[in-house]
């Protein structure tokens, strides 16, 4: 069946994970175009540059997009950045590796952000 206009233009139809930590059981939803784009936005600097701070960030910001109760309400926001970064890297680890296959961003993505980040090293101030 091929999909139309209204179909693709229908709601988003959120597919959700669990995913099993050595702390318990946290569940995962997938983003919209929309949520996805304001990722990457998130991750540049006003000059469309990534700075060591934005790849710093990559995974607890994919958690925090991704990571949500049973109502399917986020459970952190972007002030939980910092904590996100104390956590336990394998846990992190497992949680953002689920969360970057449910966005749909590869490996060569986060490469060519990698990329992008280590020619401008320099835009790392902290009134980005």
């Amino acid at each position: 069946m091929t999909l139309g206009r209204s179909e693709l233009l229908a709601p988003v139809k959120r597919m959700y994970q669990n995913i099993e930590t050595r702390v318990g059981t946290v569940r995962l939803q997938s983003v919209s175009e929309r949520e996805r784009s304001q990722f990457e936005q998130d991750t540049l600097d006003k000059n469309g540059r990534v700075t060591k701070r934005g790849m710093m960030s990559v995974k607890p910001r994919l958690i925090i997009m991704c990571a949500v109760d049973q109502n399917g309400d986020k459970i952190f926001t972007s002030a939980d950045i910092e904590g996100l970064l104390e956590l336990d890297s394998i846990t992190s680890n497992l949680i953002a590796d689920a969360c970057q296959k449910l966005c749909g961003i590869t490996e060569t993505d986060l490469e060519d952000l990698e990329k992008n980040s280590e020619t401008h090293p320099e835009d790392d101030s902290p009134t980005d």
